[in-house]
């Protein structure tokens, strides 16, 4: 008996060893959220640059899955109405403490062009402050670049 039970305990100690590292998740789970904020977007060459106000209509599922399920563009400038997220619903990756991914996201407008589709990292701050700065390939022209900071409302954040 004690053969087996020491056999039984490396057994379970070589499965914990070889275990992946713990999976991290989006937090709180089933919530309906929304984000707001300021936001740029940059033609890959750099020779337009728009300021407008980005809003995110998204949710998470029982599992802590993250999806964004709209975004809309407004602002002062006249190209922010004219520019639009493509390939919705995004999901949302956790990655990580304070970290994530936005799967497939792409863009297009007027004076952008079209952008993506393109997976781009997002940091997510203990508040639930999502900040990103990345550039989408391939488009036409050939990238662009989308960044801002937005605040979700509840705070959605990243858990282990």
């Amino acid at each position: 008996m004690k053969v087996f039970a020491g056999a039984l305990a490396a057994g379970l100690a070589s499965f914990a060893a070889a275990s992946p590292a713990a999976a991290f998740s989006f937090a709180p789970t089933k919530t309906s959220f929304f984000a707001s904020g300021s936001g740029f977007l940059t033609s890959a060459d750099a020779q337009t640059t728009i300021q407008c106000n980005e809003s995110v209509k998204g949710h998470t599922t029982k599992k802590g899955k993250a999806f964004i399920d709209s975004l809309v563009f407004s602002g002062a400038d006249s190209a922010c109405a004219n520019a639009a997220a493509t390939g919705l619903p995004w999901r949302v990756k956790a990655t990580g403490p304070g970290a994530g991914k936005i799967l497939n996201a792409g863009f297009t407008g007027a004076v952008l062009g079209s952008c993506g589709p393109a997976t781009f990292p997002i940091t997510v701050s203990g508040a639930g402050v999502w900040a990103f700065s990345a550039t989408l390939p391939p488009g036409t022209p050939p990238a662009c670049f989308f960044s801002g900071s937005l605040p979700t409302s509840p705070p959605i954040k990243v858990v282990p």
